[in-house]
C-alpha cells in the first residue's frame, strides 16, 4: 500500500478507531443496488471533486461520490481511480491500496460499505491497515470520526485481485449512494 507522508499518519490514527462489519446495524444492511456496465463499456466512474471544496479544513485531494459519504483518491490519481501498481500480493492473493473516506458533518449517523467488481465477476475486501483484515464491509459507527471542522474522517484499504471497474455502495439510516471506481495496475 502507498503511503503519503503525513496523510498516512493520519489515516493510522483514525483506523484504531474504525469498526468492522461485525457490530453493523440492521437497518444498512440493504441488497446492493450496483450497476453493471454493458460488456465492453467504459467504467462508469463517478464524478468527482476536491475535498477543500466541499468544506472549510479538508485536504485538497479528489475525492468520488454525491455524498454525503466520499472516497477519497491518493496517490497522485484523479477522484474515483485507485492505483495498485506499486502494491504487494498477499497470502491470500489480494492486492490493495489505502483508500481514506469522508463524511459531511449533516450525517452523524452509522455507515456501512460493500462492494463488488462489476465489469467482470470478482469479489472486493476492506482492510483497516496492514493488518491482514480482508472484511467484506466496513462500518462506521455513529458520530466516529468527527474532526474539528464537523466532517467525520476515517481511513482503511481496497483489496482487490484484479484491476477492473468496481462498485462501492455506501448506506446510511437516511440515503443509500453508489460509488463507481476504476482500478488499475
Amino acid at each position: 500500500m502507498q503511503r503519503l507522508g503525513g496523510v498516512a499518519l493520519a489515516i493510522v490514527v483514525v483506523l484504531a478507531t474504525a469498526g468492522s462489519a461485525s457490530g453493523r446495524d440492521g437497518a444498512l444492511s440493504r441488497p446492493l443496488h450496483l450497476p453493471s456496465p454493458a460488456a465492453g463499456a467504459r467504467c462508469p466512474v463517478s464524478h468527482g471533486t476536491l475535498a477543500s471544496k466541499l468544506g472549510h479544513g479538508l485536504a485538497r485531494m479528489p475525492v468520488a461520490g454525491d455524498g454525503p459519504a466520499y472516497m477519497m483518491s491518493v496517490g497522485g490519481e484523479p477522484a474515483g481511480f485507485v492505483s495498485i501498481e506499486g502494491s504487494r500480493v498477499d497470502l491470500q492473493g489480494w492486492r490493495g491500496q489505502v483508500a481514506p473516506w469522508i463524511a459531511d458533518p449533516r450525517y452523524r449517523g452509522p455507515l456501512l460499505i460493500r462492494g463488488a467488481r462489476i465489469d467482470a465477476p470478482g469479489p472486493l475486501r476492506f482492510s483497516r491497515g496492514d493488518t491482514g483484515e480482508h472484511l467484506k464491509a466496513i462500518y462506521q459507527r455513529r458520530g466516529q470520526g468527527v474532526q474539528p471542522n464537523g466532517w467525520r474522517v476515517w481511513g482503511g484499504a481496497l483489496l482487490v485481485r484484479k484491476p477492473g471497474c468496481y462498485g462501492l455502495q455506501v448506506d446510511g439510516l437516511t440515503f443509500s449512494s453508489v460509488i463507481v471506481i476504476r482500478v488499475r495496475a
